[in-house]
């Protein structure tokens, strides 16, 4: 096995390990995984520092280190960091609140094929945020992020074809997204088809609902409908 070969196996372990670190709430443990990612080069590690700053997992936030982090990771190549640092300039974190350069980072990130890059730069398409407002563009970029897998994207795919009343492609769009979803997710799609007049659009708020507390595996039932 060569040497390039070996590192990258040792470098996807770093990083491997820091997540499982993250979930099991070993910020020690986590914050070493990375830092050792980082300095073997991958761009990777980087970035993941920058999320372990971002999102506080040592304690406390802290947006410039964070920002640092992602810029050094971005001028390795990583896709990720981009939209990372897109997060912080449109949320102001640690970085000047700069919704232009955010748009501007997403964009490259959907460049790349990021599929939640190419959601959230719909969302500038649809609002017409520095950008001509352009509801066609939007959608497509919504589709595009939805076939990437991004939950989001299958969303407000769906929330703009119940705006033209189109039930059933919203049905499908986000029935769809359950099976991509997370819970905090699926708390939001159940909030929104509360209530609905379509009961079929209700059905899918319930199975959420299900889902976020638990109750029912909607990755599984794909699987098993495969």
């Amino acid at each position: 096995m060569g040497r390039a070969v070996t590192s990258g196996l040792v470098r996807d372990t770093e990083l491997a390990l820091g997540q499982i670190c993250v979930d099991q709430g070993d910020a020690a443990g986590a914050y070493d995984a990375f830092a050792a990612a980082a300095r073997a080069g991958d761009p990777r590690g980087y970035n993941m520092l920058g999320r372990y700053f971002q999102c506080g997992w040592g304690g406390s936030i802290d947006g410039v280190r964070a920002a640092q982090y992602f810029r050094k990771a971005a001028e390795l190549g990583d896709v990720w960091a981009l939209f990372n640092l897109a997060d912080l300039h449109l949320q102001g974190l640690g970085v000047s609140q700069n919704p232009q350069k955010a748009l501007g980072l997403y964009r490259r990130a959907a460049e790349h094929g990021l599929a939640k890059a190419q959601n959230m730069l719909g969302i500038f398409y649809e609002t017409g945020q520095h950008v001509s407002q352009d509801l066609d563009r939007a959608c497509d970029l919504f589709d595009a992020a939805a076939k990437g897998g991004d939950c989001w994207g299958f969303f407000n795919l769906g929330r703009l074809f119940l705006a033209e009343a189109q039930h059933e492609a919203a049905q499908g769009a986000f029935r769809a997204s359950l099976a991509v979803g997370y819970p905090g997710y699926w708390h939001v799609l159940a909030d929104r088809l509360a209530g609905h007049d379509d009961p079929a659009l209700v059905r899918i708020g319930d199975t959420a609902r299900a889902a976020a507390r638990g109750e029912f595996d909607p990755i599984a039932a794909k699987h098993a409908q495969a």
